[in-house]
């Protein structure tokens, strides 16, 4: 029982260090979805900001496994294909929320610009559009991460009772 334990906490370790390394990638990947080439989010700008996000994206990624843990002993689950269920929708409901507020912010530029447009600015390039601290990518990821546990505990207590 000891050594689950311990295998449920290095993939913690494991997962939290990977997504420390590719901290950059996913916030670069986030914003080239959020906007078309003309816009460039200044962000990582502010060291306390970029410190800030990158732990809770760190956060966010290093908890899945524990989560996991947390419904696989609510539920005693002990079948690797019950497991994979609950891990994919994990990790699915992470990445639906973080899509949505990619989506969010989309139409807000979207919105944005078109009102830019009717007041007939000639040059949008020199209006700063939004700044990373407005984006919050990593905190719908983890909010997306809690919720899928939770629609976990409740699929798997509707199965007990």
């Amino acid at each position: 029982m000891r050594n689950a334990y311990f295998k449920y906490f290095f993939a913690a370790l494991t997962l939290a260090f990977l997504a420390f390394v590719f901290t950059k990638q996913f916030f670069d990947l986030s914003v080239s979805l959020v906007s078309d080439a003309s816009l460039s989010l200044s962000y990582f700008e502010n060291p306390k900001v970029r410190l800030v996000e990158t732990i809770l994206f760190v956060v966010a990624i290093g908890v899945i496994p524990l989560l996991l843990l947390r419904v696989n002993k609510f539920a005693r689950i002990s079948s690797p294909k019950e497991s994979l269920f609950i891990s994919s929708i994990i990790i699915g409901f992470g990445i639906i929320s973080w899509l949505l507020r990619i989506l969010y912010l989309r139409f807000a530029l979207a919105s944005l610009q078109e009102k830019l447009r009717l007041a007939e600015y000639t040059s949008l390039d020199h209006i700063a559009w939004m700044s990373f601290d407005d984006t919050h990518f990593e905190i719908f990821l983890f909010a997306g991460l809690l919720i899928g546990t939770l629609i976990n505990f409740w699929i798997f207590k509707k199965k007990q009772t």
